[in-house]
């Protein structure tokens, strides 16, 4: 857990506002559209970890938690301006 905490804190300290990161591996299938529909509340206004819930919750109904649960955000809630 360090070197993930590690690397969050290094690209915070970097400036980088938002962090989204795994607990663990996620299938290579559901990742990426996951990732779309958090990128895609996030345009459309949403805040971060309101945008990763909904994405969340739409994967929950089709995959187990093991497939989309370990997806966590830290840094800034604040919406892309």
């Amino acid at each position: 857990a360090e070197g993930v905490l590690g690397f969050k804190a290094a690209l915070h300290h970097a400036g980088v506002a938002n962090v989204v990161t795994s607990l663990w591996p996620l299938d290579d299938h559901i990742a990426p559209q996951l990732m779309e529909d958090f990128h895609r509340g996030l345009h459309g206004g949403l805040k971060p970890s309101d945008a990763l819930r909904n994405a969340q919750l739409k994967w929950s109904r089709l995959y187990s938690p093991q497939q989309w649960g370990g997806l966590i955000i830290s840094g800034s809630d604040s919406a892309l301006r």
